[in-house]
């Protein structure tokens, strides 16, 4: 009797044990398989992050490419959705996930805020470079007052040295939030062209020797206008421009008179294949076919004189050489082009923007942003910073729904 007593309750008291092993058992099942799930689902998302980088990776190859073949033609990269936006990687009829990249910039009109991106590439050129103006320059620009110019030269000519980045304007003293968002769109720290003509040839040096300028300039230039160089640096005349042919005074050397040929009309190829500079870098140029009305005034340029380059760039036929066409179309009189032209370009050669990743479908996307120089055999990264993955905004949602 007692021993069946014992086996009744050594059952009842196993018989729960056993359970709650199950149970147990079943919880540590379920939590690894959970677990797996989550690594699985972390590995996927691992994978699609880095096909969203390869993506943007890709659009920024495809868009220096393009830049390099179309460089001075700003109509086509400074402002186009239909070659900048949704790119997919592969045919539109091919099967499987679709991965697209878009190239922005920040909206000229609308400062840096990120919800309001334009697609396509923005000029460096289109800017002022904070590490070469003056103060006059740079206090002309909205949120730079007389001192905090000042300043700047002070910063960059004292400990603090030449800018690495723009965003390092907001450590000189004298500058906020508000006044520095205003001002570093309008700064660049990177804005250079080599000395070169149209053909990656170096310019001829007019303040060189006699001979040495007919040399060189035999089979550039008219007959003409190599005749009157050559008097004219026998004679000790020296330039300090190129546009200084425009309208030149008569030489007189032997007994020979000598004018200069140059006339608004072929001041596009004196400018093209001649300097007057011995380096072989120009720093800061303002590029008048990319650059707004405020850097413009920046420049030099008055209230209508901008208005007129801003007017006059959209009637070109052709994206032009020189700046030559700011005479032609009378943007600019002859004496104020004497002024203003040292400080001016048309060549754009540094680049800003950011590539976007995406899958269709997907959230995760990914963006990396860049300055790019074309300069030279090979194009160089001046600039990166990977943005990460950041989500859709709404205006994007809506756009993809």
């Amino acid at each position: 009797m007692k021993k069946n007593q014992y086996n009744l309750i050594h059952r009842g008291v196993v018989l729960p044990m056993v359970l709650i092993a199950v149970a147990l058992l079943g919880l540590m099942a379920a939590g690894l398989a959970v677990m797996a799930e989550a690594d699985a689902v972390s590995a996927a998302t691992a994978v699609r992050r880095g096909q969203a980088r390869l993506t943007a990776e890709s659009g920024i190859a495809r868009t220096i490419g393009m830049l390099i073949r179309h460089r001075d033609e700003p109509a086509f990269w400074q402002q186009n959705k239909t070659i900048f936006s949704g790119v997919s990687l592969t045919e539109e009829d091919e099967d499987g996930p679709k991965w697209r990249f878009s190239i922005t910039h920040p909206s000229p009109e609308r400062g840096l805020r990120k919800d309001h991106d334009v697609f396509g590439v923005e000029d460096e050129s289109g800017k002022i470079n904070v590490n070469v103006a003056d103060a006059e320059m740079l206090a002309t620009l909205p949120g730079i007052g007389p001192e905090q110019a000042e300043e700047i030269i002070a910063w960059r000519e004292g400990e603090g040295g030449r800018f690495a980045i723009v965003g390092e304007v907001l450590k000189v003293p004298g500058f906020d939030d508000d006044d520095g968002g205003k001002a570093i769109r309008f700064l660049t720290v990177w804005s250079a062209e080599n000395n070169v003509d149209d053909a990656g040839e170096p310019r001829i040096n007019i303040n060189g020797d006699a001979e040495e300028i007919r040399r060189e300039l035999k089979g550039k230039v008219s007959d003409k206008l190599i005749a009157f160089l050559v008097a004219a640096r026998k004679a000790g005349l020296t330039f300090e421009h190129p546009v200084d042919l425009l309208g030149s005074e008569e030489v007189n050397h032997g007994d020979k008179t000598f004018s200069s040929p140059v006339t608004p009309e072929t001041l596009d190829s004196a400018l093209n294949t001649l300097t007057t500079a011995e380096e072989a870098v120009f720093t800061g140029r303002v590029n008048v076919m990319t650059a707004p009305s405020e850097v413009l005034l920046a420049a030099g340029l008055t209230e209508s004189e901008a208005k007129a380059v801003l007017r006059g760039r959209y009637l070109l036929s052709a994206p032009p050489r020189t700046t030559a066409w700011l005479i032609r179309q009378e943007a600019l009189s002859v004496e104020r082009f004497k002024e203003v032209s040292p400080r001016l370009t048309v060549r754009s050669r540094q680049f800003r923007f950011a590539a976007l990743g995406r899958c269709d479908g997907s959230l995760i996307r990914a963006r990396i942003e860049v300055v790019v120089d074309i300069r030279g055999e090979a194009p160089r990264i001046l600039f990166r910073r990977d943005a990460g993955f950041p989500e859709l905004t709404f205006r994007e949602r809506s756009e993809e729904q």
